[in-house]
């Protein structure tokens, strides 16, 4: 599907996460379709990784919501789902140029962005940066976060299931989600007042 002279009002406000956070949690929505209508239409154009990235996109727009990055690193376990990353980090104007020769690169790259915290590809290895991130920035500097995430190839790799997991119940299944488990992602979200 080729779109004729998209426009983009909301998203073309967004210059940085900064902006994002600025908007009401009503605006999230709209934001989120025009992101996913700016992805259809640029890889339309320049190719790329496409369903991957649609499937990013309100799980992206949340976590530049909830997080301060680039402070809080958000660090991407399947580097070709951050087109939505990319465009809102202040890249979306050379989306044009994605996977061309001196373009955007079509996975993170730490040398393209302050926002990308670590290089990846594929799957299963953003646990052990994260960690890694997560610890180095809990010794120097305080009220920082590291969140790793795992969009896809959930099942490619074995995971170890965290404490408390029962047996032959899926560690994923809302288990990640609980604040006890995740106490800076409460936090985060109890002083922005997005707790429901």
């Amino acid at each position: 599907m080729r779109m004729s002279n998209p426009t983009f009002p909301l998203l073309q406000t967004i210059n940085d996460p900064a902006d994002l956070r600025r908007l009401t949690r009503h605006q999230l929505k709209p934001l989120a379709d025009e992101l996913r209508a700016y992805v259809l239409d640029s890889v339309s154009k320049t190719g790329g990784h496409l369903s991957s990235n649609l499937g990013t996109v309100e799980l992206t727009v949340a976590l530049h919501y909830v997080f301060n990055t680039p402070h809080d690193r958000l660090v991407w376990d399947v580097g070709h789902q951050t087109y939505p990353h990319k465009i809102l980090t202040g890249r979306r104007e050379r989306m044009a140029t994605l996977r061309q020769l001196g373009g955007l690169s079509g996975f993170p790259q730490r040398s393209e962005s302050e926002y990308d915290a670590f290089g990846t590809a594929h799957s299963s290895t953003s646990i052990s940066p994260a960690l890694g991130m997560g610890l180095a920035a809990g010794e120097t500097v305080a009220g920082r976060n590291a969140s790793g995430r795992r969009a896809q190839g959930a099942g490619r790799s074995r995971r170890i299931p965290p404490p408390g997991a029962r047996p032959g119940r899926s560690a994923r299944a809302g288990r990640y989600c609980e604040p006890q488990r995740f106490p800076a992602v409460q936090a985060a979200l109890e002083t922005k007042g997005r707790c429901a």
